[in-house]
Formats: structure tokens, sequence, C-alpha cells
């Protein structure tokens, strides 16, 4: 239980950190656009582990699968289709432009979040 905690913790910090790059930050073009997509894989892999125990592996490709999900739809332009204003919270998850730049960087946040709980979780000697 104390674990989960930690990764909640984990979460709600790289939170705060996703809200600060778009709402401060916004005008740092690699901040905000590469930087926090590394992040937001990052804050969904703890907070999964935050509420149940996953195999580690298997989270970090099921989350870099799903943010591929993601991107795709803003290739295919879904929040557009399905009449989503602009601004909306939806249309702010989903999003409005693909880039190949962006599956590098939840890659890269998958893999980070990965190597860290894997570094972190270690055996001590």
């Amino acid at each position: 239980m104390k674990r989960r905690r930690v990764y909640l913790l984990c979460a709600v910090a790289l939170f705060a950190i996703e809200v600060l790059i778009a709402t401060k930050l916004s005008h740092w073009g690699f901040v905000r656009s590469s930087l926090g997509d590394v992040l937001v894989t990052m804050l969904l892999y703890c907070l999964a582990l935050a509420f149940a125990d996953f195999e580690r592996v298997r989270l970090a490709a099921a989350i870099f699968v799903f943010s591929c999900a993601v991107e795709a739809a803003q290739y295919f332009q879904l929040a557009q289709a399905l009449g989503l204003a602009p601004g909306s919270v939806a249309r702010i998850v989903i999003g409005d432009s693909f880039s190949w730049a962006d599956i590098c960087c939840y890659l890269a946040g998958c893999v980070a979040a990965l190597g860290l709980d894997f570094w972190l979780a270690r055996p001590q000697h």
C-alpha cells in the first residue's frame, strides 16, 4: 500500500507540472510540445500503478499504444468530426495536430517511466 501512495504522489506532482507547462510555459515551444508529451505518459504510468499492480513492461506498452491511438485520432481529426468545441476538455485531451515527433516523445516517456521504476525498485546493497 505504501508503494501505491508513492505512485500517487508522483502522479500528482507530474500533473502539477503538466498544468504549469500548459498555463505558464506555453510560450516555450519545446517544453509545451515535447516535454509535455514525455511527462504525460509518465503521469499515466504512475497513475495506473497508484490504483493497481500491473506487470510493468505490459503497462508501459499499453500506455504507449493508448498514446498512439490518441495521436491517430488527431491524424483523422476525430475532435473536429465529433464537433468538439475548441478549448473544451475533450478536445484538449484528444488534440488537434498529428506529429510523428509526439509518438517519439510518448515512447521516450514510457521508456523513462519504466526505467526509473526499475531503477528505484532495484535491491539496495
